[in-house]
């Protein structure tokens, strides 16, 4: 007599079921890994570009002058590489950050001597433009505020003076330099410049330089009492 097996055909079914469910899973665990990884990449890809794009900002930021205009160079002469600058621009980001684009004459000839530099190397500049960095031209006003040197006018080449000298950034930098520093030295020398550039410009880069001022010292109190705040933001 045959004996059917009734079973097999379950058996069948449940390793069928099995395989297929096994096939299944493996299939959503691949399908979850490509969506992670493409998440991860879509992320760092974001992350590149938002990178670009603020070293894009920055250098755009640098390379405007303080009437939002391209920056000049503060280079005269081609043969001349001593001038702290990059190019011929103050467009330094790091290190000294020389950004103050002076006109080196006979009156300002002594402007390492009398910002308590090491050497006068400034004598060797004379007819030259150099970039200066903010402490020390704010040292150099303020002395000449407090009548300790001459006065002198009209140094500046402020189409090649970067706007980023009117940062938060850079400013904070200049707070302390060489020692040497007087209180509030820093308002003084922003002061001095803002006020010879907005003099010598006309138009709207002229309104441009005021508003980047007025926008830079609102928030500091220090400004506000000053001949050139009250007369440029009230």
């Amino acid at each position: 007599m045959i004996r059917v097996n009734h079973y097999k055909p379950l058996t069948i079914f449940v390793i069928f079921a099995s395989i297929t469910l096994f096939v299944l899973a493996i299939v959503y665990i691949m399908r979850k890994g490509k969506k992670k990884s493409s998440k991860k990449r879509h992320r760092k890809t974001h992350k590149k570009r938002h990178r670009k794009t603020h070293k894009k900002s920055q250098t755009k930021h640098v390379m405007k002058n303080l009437y939002g205009e391209p920056l000049e160079r503060c280079q005269r002469y081609r043969d001349d590489s001593n001038g702290s600058w990059i190019n011929g621009y103050c467009s330094e980001t790091d290190g000294g950050v020389h950004q103050i684009c002076m006109d080196v004459d006979q009156s300002s000839r002594n402007f390492a001597k009398d910002t308590n530099q090491p050497s006068n190397w400034s004598l060797n500049r004379v007819g030259k433009n150099h970039c200066m960095c903010l402490g020390a031209w704010s040292l150099y006003k303020e002395r000449q505020k407090q009548g300790e040197i001459p006065e002198t006018s009209d140094e500046l080449h402020c189409d090649a003076i970067s706007e980023i000298s009117l940062s938060d950034q850079y400013t904070g930098k200049w707070n302390t330099w060489n020692g040497h520093e007087k209180p509030k030295q820093i308002v003084t020398g922003i002061n001095s410049m803002v006020s010879q550039c907005y003099n010598n410009k006309r138009g709207k880069g002229r309104d441009y330089l005021r508003n980047n001022y007025c926008d830079f010292s609102k928030d500091k109190p220090e400004f506000h009492n000053t001949p050139t705040h009250k007369q440029l933001c009230l």
